[in-house]
């Protein structure tokens, strides 16, 4: 399992090392948003508080999250992407009981879901599933140099 985790890390990384070589010039979106909760994602807790979630790649299947109070990007491998969405932009979580999970967001051009994790998963059998909804408070597009 460890390996098998290791391997998928480091093939992550060589893809968006090799992406964020490629990406100057490029047009990219990103988001704000506003969290007023914690909640998980990639298996780590992040504090309420203002993130920005911007694509890592060109392809749009790797992320990255930050927060206004964290200096590092955390990446986040899309499971599914489809174009063009319609309605509010929004970034979605998942909620049991007290504890929320990031599933995804949408842009004006991308809708991103996020894989669900074990710990999301062992919640999921013993509770119904609320989603959560909040509104980008803002949308930036960024042209030329790295994202």
């Amino acid at each position: 399992m460890k390996t098998r985790l290791f391997a998928i890390m480091f093939a992550v990384a060589v893809f968006v090392g090799v992406n964020a070589s490629t990406s100057r010039g490029q047009t990219s979106q990103s988001i704000q948003v506003d969290v007023p909760f914690a909640f998980t994602a990639n298996k780590t807790i992040h504090p309420a508080g203002r993130y920005r979630i911007e694509p890592a790649s060109d392809t749009r299947a790797v992320w990255r999250i930050r927060g206004s109070r964290i200096r590092r990007y955390e990446y986040l491998l899309a499971t599914s992407l489809g174009g063009t969405p319609r309605g509010d932009l929004t970034v979605t979580f998942h909620q049991y009981g007290n504890k929320q999970f990031l599933a995804g967001f949408k842009t004006p051009s991308y809708e991103v879901s996020l894989p669900v994790s074990n710990r999301e998963k062992k919640l999921r059998q013993g509770q119904e599933e609320a989603l959560v909804r909040h509104a980008v408070i803002n949308l930036e597009t960024v042209t030329g140099g790295s994202r």
